[in-house]
C-alpha cells in the first residue's frame, strides 16, 4: 500500500485526501453469516483501512505545502 500511494504522491504532487472504500460485499444476511465469515469480512476491510490511512499519513506528513491530510473512510453496508 505504502509503495502505491507513494507512486500517486510522485504522479500527482502533494496528497492531501484519500477515499478508502474496501469493496468485500457481504453476500448473506448477518443472521445467516457465520462466524468464519463475518471475520473474514471484518479483518479484510479493517485492514484495508488501517493501511491505506497509514501509508497516505506517511505521505501526507511530508506535503511542504500543507503537512497533513483528510481521510474518507467509507463504511460497507450489512443487511439486517
Amino acid at each position: 500500500m505504502q509503495i502505491a500511494v507513494r507512486q500517486i504522491a510522485k504522479q500527482m504532487g502533494e496528497l492531501h485526501l484519500i477515499v478508502i472504500a474496501p469493496v468485500d460485499v457481504m453476500t448473506k444476511a448477518t443472521e445467516r453469516m457465520s462466524d468464519s465469515e463475518w471475520s473474514r469480512a471484518v479483518g479484510y476491510n479493517l485492514d484495508a483501512y488501517f493501511y491505506a490511512a497509514r501509508a497516505f499519513a506517511r505521505e501526507a506528513a511530508g506535503n511542504v505545502v500543507v503537512p497533513r491530510g483528510r481521510i474518507v473512510a467509507v463504511l460497507p453496508g450489512v443487511e439486517v
